[in-house]
């Protein structure tokens, strides 16, 4: 715990005009900017939930209304499984229900009639002839969840994390992945087919749902893309966010495609047990004990930026209230994906259960009483950092890309293995036209302390040395717009989603003070008319004009530089690239010889794109 990092001050330093500076005491002594650029992209359609447990009946309620209103969840997913239907049915029922015969799904949807759900399953698919028993089992299962116990559920998977190998103590073949790659395009037709049947067209499919973006969630992708028929049945994107987050091919992914792009988890997940033959301990790996912990709150909102930077438009919690199977907790390795904790007088013996919690470690004052002695809650600092996120971007805003100084090795801010950003930010106009700036100084935030060997060629998390950082914000679109007035929230280990006073924005700049793993974003006022100063960033920097007639599609460039392009149908079928062109300013570069049709462009250059649909005569 509290490891340096291995890395120091790499962040590029950028010299820039403060419109407006806000300072806390000391100056900053580091300073970014970002660049807010139009045109809108991706629309947020809200944050979710996954499960949580059971709870004493009396609670159940008071325990829930923590989640659902004050996080504005829009929808929830959980995960089930069983060798048949009635396994899978008693499975639902077992882990989730209480004695009256409804579910805490149902305590979710007291919070929101409208709440819809995601549900995913597993089974391990080791040929073709296992993928219709499975698909008819779960099709039956899905049927009994909406038409049962009355659960909107408008998403599935096809299996959970199929990238993954099999669990040996699972009954699987761990020799093998829980999907083979030439299984997946079938599957999915398959899973369609069966859905079908069952009368079930409403519900649809999202895939891969890897545990994270590499390189194996790309090629599942791919070979969905590559099958004319299975690529259309795919209505989603989803992935989970273990460790890697959403990056620049799944971003281009999701606007050549416009699927709607959900994640979900939020949080490492780093089974240090794997490493034990390298003296790695859990130690070593960054786990939650405490509830002050602003590491997992910043590391999270890290993650939030960098996905609304790259198309999500469903971000979900993992894990809400938990209640521990053993003491002081029964999976470390778990406590950055949970909310809060719950404990009762079922759990543990006697009725003293803060003088338990005490003797168990903990610091009783974070706890409190749910009514009468008998149950107790600790909700976590990051839920702070969570509800603060869903009160400032509303469903239905509207993203914009943010890029930092292209000095740093990821200017689009890129949350992946290795070297995390010093700051990480996400811009929105919201429904009632204000619009939403988040900022996230992750400095300060723990580095693990996997040694950099070969088998292990670079940590899992580095982090910059603590800095406070003043960060420009500089906004294109609102250059024209006159002086705007700003809220500022902040949220950090003393403050749990405050206002702190209201900034001006002049000119479309501003800047701030962001202090080590705090989380602060900035509300404008609604109702007012803004005019965007460009169209597009392409057409203000580098991408003069597209124009489509004879068969043939012609790009102008503005400015020199590289660029790759890349042209697909509807479909996803790419039919022309061209890796990287070269060219001075100005210049123009002609695609011949095209079916007439509708088709996506790309134009890509160094952290910017364009996507845009083009019809051919």
């Amino acid at each position: 715990m509290g490891k340096r990092s291995l890395f120091r001050n790499r962040a590029g330093v950028c010299a820039c005009v403060l419109a407006v500076s806000l300072t806390c005491g000391i100056s900053a002594e580091k300073t970014v900017t970002i660049q807010v650029e139009s045109p809108p992209l991706q629309t947020f359609e809200g944050f979710g939930l996954h499960d949580g447990c059971t709870y004493l009946e009396r609670y159940r309620d008071t325990v829930n209304s923590f989640f659902v209103k004050p996080l504005r969840a829009t929808h929830a997913r959980f995960y089930i499984a069983g060798p048949h239907v009635d396994s899978i049915k008693a499975a639902f029922l077992s882990r989730f229900g209480y004695s009256d015969g409804t579910t805490f799904f149902h305590d979710y949807l007291k919070q929101d009639p409208d709440l819809y759900f995601l549900i995913a399953g597993g089974e391990q698919m080791t040929s073709l002839a296992a993928l219709e028993p499975f698909c008819t089992k779960w099709a039956e299962a899905v049927k009994w969840l909406k038409e049962d116990q009355g659960l909107d559920i408008r998403w599935t998977t096809l299996t959970n994390e199929p990238n993954d190998y099999g669990f040996e103590w699972q009954g699987q073949d761990p020799t093998k992945r829980k999907c083979a790659p030439e299984f997946y395009a079938p599957f999915a037709k398959t899973m369609r087919s069966v859905l079908d049947s069952y009368g079930l067209t409403d519900v649809k499919i999202f895939a891969p749902e890897v545990s994270s973006v590499d390189s194996m969630c790309h090629v599942y992708i791919n070979l969905l893309k590559d099958d004319p028929e299975a690529w259309p049945i795919v209505e989603g994107l989803f992935t989970k966010a273990y460790n890697m987050c959403a990056d620049w091919t799944m971003k281009e992914l999701c606007e050549e495609s416009g699927k709607p792009y959900f994640t979900a988890a939020g949080s490492n997940l780093i089974d240090w047990h794997n490493y034990r033959d390298h003296g790695i301990g859990k130690d070593d790996v960054e786990q939650e004990y405490f509830n002050d912990n602003d590491h997992w709150g910043a590391d999270m909102c890290g993650r939030v930026f960098n996905d609304f930077n790259h198309m999500v438009t469903h971000w979900g919690w993992y894990l809400t209230a938990h209640r521990p199977d053993g003491f002081p907790y029964s999976d470390p390795r778990f406590n950055p994906h949970r909310l809060a904790y719950y404990v009762d007088t079922s759990m543990i013996a006697g009725t003293d259960l803060l003088g338990e919690l005490s003797s168990l470690g903990y610091n009783t004052s974070q706890w409190f009483d749910l009514g009468d002695g008998t149950a107790y809650m600790m909700i976590t600092l990051k839920y702070y950092y969570l509800k603060q996120l869903a009160h400032m971007f509303d469903v239905g805003c509207v993203f914009r890309y943010c890029e930092s100084d292209p000095a740093l090795p990821h200017a689009d801010m890129w949350y992946t293995y290795g070297q995390k950003p010093a700051v990480s930010a996400s811009a929105a106009r919201n429904p009632d036209g204000s619009f939403t700036i988040g900022v996230v100084n992750l400095t300060g935030c723990t580095s693990d302390g996997f040694p950099v060997a070969g088998w292990h060629a670079t940590p899992y998390f580095e982090y910059y040395d603590a800095e406070r950082y003043d960060v420009t914000i500089r906004m294109h679109e609102l250059i024209d717009s006159g002086p705007r007035r700003f809220a500022m929230y902040r949220s950090s280990r003393t403050e749990r989603f405050e206002f702190v006073d209201s900034v001006t924005m002049t000119g479309g700049e501003m800047t701030i003070s962001v202090d080590p793993k705090a989380l602060v974003t900035l509300r404008g006022s609604g109702g007012s008319a803004v005019v965007a100063a460009s169209a597009s960033r392409f057409q203000r920097g580098s991408l003069g004009d597209v124009r489509a007639h004879k068969g043939m599609i012609d790009i102008a460039f503005a400015n020199a530089g590289s660029y790759s392009i890349k042209l697909a149908g509807l479909s996803g079928r790419i039919v022309y690239t061209h890796r990287k062109f070269c060219c001075s300013a100005p210049a123009q570069y002609r695609i011949p010889a095209l079916v007439p049709g509708c088709y996506v462009l790309r134009v890509s250059g160094r952290y910017r794109s364009m996507a845009r649909r083009i019809v051919v005569q």
